[in-house]
């Protein structure tokens, strides 16, 4: 993440909703895979 954001420029809000929703998606993975390893699948 910190990769995309020190290479954008731009800060508009749009930009910065889309910030928001990839750290959501990485926390969402992130659970998702320590479930998965719980469950031994």
């Amino acid at each position: 993440m910190s990769d995309i954001t020190s290479k954008t420029a731009e800060r508009s809000p749009y930009i910065l909703v889309c910030f928001q929703e990839c750290e959501r998606m990485n926390t969402l993975i992130l659970e998702i895979r320590r479930s998965l390893k719980e469950l031994d699948l």
